[in-house]
């Protein structure tokens, strides 16, 4: 427990440090409360499961840890959301049917990127306009095909072409097809292709009544406070709009 409660407050130190030095940099208010790294639930995981190993297989060289390690509060910081412009801009800029079809995927299903490159021929099913995908922990979802959306057609395209094994497979290079995607549109935003992902879940609060839940099962989250994250980008953009709009009624008065 005590080199537990050591190592947290080590990497809570580093974590301060590290804001003390940007906000330095870029001349802004210098931070004073140790915020916890997303990171450090993962390393206290790995941490956790080597000890754990290590006791299986030498119990006389590593004890068990003797209680669980739980999880930290921290910060959830609000995804970047790409516009319907921006993503329709850069799947029309993809170099070819792969990529194309790969990004409408991202995006108009909600995959990760794992989760595409897992996806078989056999789990679309293009006649009932639904996907099979296998998230995280191998644990299966279905996901509706847009009826209105340019990826069953995609999908029907690919599928005449790709291999028994894969729609996609290996798509290790596919960020820098992205990359040059999104130059070729001319889009200097930070957009990744995993913000295709976060804009799904964004867009479907924005412009359809579907609740929280359908979304989580969407998306594949465990926990429905993952999912809520993205009211508030969905807030920030009305509450934009609504300044906006109370901005030219002043003027007009």
């Amino acid at each position: 427990t005590q080199m537990m409660t050591a190592y947290i407050e080590m990497r809570q130190a580093q974590a301060l440090n590290r804001a003390i030095r940007r906000a330095r940099a870029q001349g802004r208010p210098i931070p004073t409360e140790r915020k916890i790294p997303r990171s450090i639930n993962l390393e206290l995981e790995c941490l956790e499961n080597m000890i754990a190993w290590g006791a299986a297989e030498s119990p006389a060289l590593c004890n068990p840890l003797g209680f669980k390690i739980t999880k930290l509060q921290y910060d959830r910081q609000i995804p970047l959301v790409a516009t319907r412009e921006e993503i329709d801009a850069i799947i029309n800029a993809a170099s070819d049917l792969y990529h194309k079809s790969l990004f409408s995927a991202l995006y108009e299903c909600g995959l990760r990127s794992d989760e595409a490159r897992r996806l078989r021929p056999v789990d679309v099913d293009i006649k009932h306009g639904v996907i099979r995908v296998r998230g995280k922990r191998n644990k299966t979802r279905v996901v509706p095909i847009p009826a209105r959306g340019r990826l069953k057609a995609l999908l029907r395209d690919r599928l005449k072409e790709c291999g028994p094994d894969f729609v996609w497979g290996n798509i290790g290079s596919f960020k820098t097809a992205f990359n040059g995607a999104k130059r070729r549109a001319g889009i200097t935003r930070k957009i990744t292709p995993h913000v295709l992902r976060h804009s799904f879940a964004s867009h479907l609060l924005e412009i359809s009544d579907t609740d929280l839940r359908s979304i989580q099962d969407m998306m594949g989250h465990e926990d429905i406070q993952t999912t809520q994250i993205y009211t508030h980008t969905t807030f920030k953009k009305n509450k934009r709009l609504v300044d906006r709009a109370f901005v030219k009624k002043a003027r007009q008065v």
